[in-house]
């Protein structure tokens, strides 16, 4: 697959490219934890309640800390406050999408 897009794109094209697709994956994966983590709280009510979104967001902030911080100690990897933070972008959005959609119920 890289030989193919190496064909069209130079190397500094396929950092590029590489570096926004793990930037949306880093949104999209904890922006699914971030979900969840309202769904747990909510538990079997239903609707949407701000401490529910609250609950959420506080677990993808705990996770994605230590996820960075654990790649500190990985000489290959580096953490990043900007990765948490983008984390919890991901977190947010969902919580919008589940607020928005609550609303419109």
């Amino acid at each position: 697959m890289a030989t193919l897009f190496g064909r069209y794109l130079s190397p500094a094209q396929l950092e590029s490219l590489n570096f926004f697709f793990r930037k949306c994956m880093h949104l999209t994966g904890y922006g699914i934890l971030g979900w969840l983590g309202f769904r747990a709280a909510r538990g079997e009510s239903r609707g949407f309640a701000m401490k529910w979104a609250v609950t959420g967001m506080l677990i993808t902030l705990a996770v994605a800390s230590v996820d960075e911080w654990h790649q500190t100690l990985i000489p290959s990897r580096g953490g990043s406050a900007k990765d948490v933070l983008l984390d919890c972008c991901g977190a947010a959005i969902a919580q919008l999408f589940t607020a928005m959609r609550n609303l419109r119920r």
